[in-house]
């Protein structure tokens, strides 16, 4: 594994996915896991270079500690999927645990993102759908075992 001049990691030359590095990995910086140099290279690589040129020392450790903040940690509950449907591939994602934004930030977000958007009432009365089918057929099921 290569570290590159920015500490990115790759290996001859081809560039790395964060689920593709070893959590132990040491670096350059002696001791930061490769997912932590991931996730600061991901972020530095995206800023404009004179942007990125400009940040001083100081304010690219501030950015590290948050990135490395452990209140961001994984929550309990992290279902993630991809469903091929339709000549296309949707994701699903399910995260839960316990809540830790303030009200300012949860009136905020709610605002942005509302629950009921024409995408969240065709997804839940899809899943309505899907839930009284599977409920019918096997009801018929039961019945035909019962019968028979």
């Amino acid at each position: 594994m290569d570290l590159g001049p920015r500490g990115d990691t790759s290996m001859s030359g081809q560039e790395l996915t964060e689920n593709e590095l070893p959590e132990d990995t040491l670096t350059a910086e002696g001791g930061y896991g490769a997912r932590r140099v991931f996730r600061e290279n991901w972020l530095f690589d995206r800023l404009p270079q004179d942007i990125n040129d400009s940040l001083t020392d100081i304010q690219k450790e501030a950015i590290r500690k948050v990135i490395d903040d452990p209140s961001w940690s994984r929550p309990p509950v992290n279902i993630r999927f991809s469903l091929p449907l339709f000549f296309r591939r949707y994701y699903l994602t399910l995260v839960g645990g316990t809540e830790q934004r303030g009200p300012d930030r949860r009136a905020q977000e709610r605002h942005e993102y509302p629950l009921r958007s024409a995408a969240n009432i065709f997804f839940f009365v899809g899943l309505a759908t899907l839930f009284y089918v599977l409920v019918i057929l096997g009801m018929a099921a039961y019945r035909a075992i019962i019968a028979g």
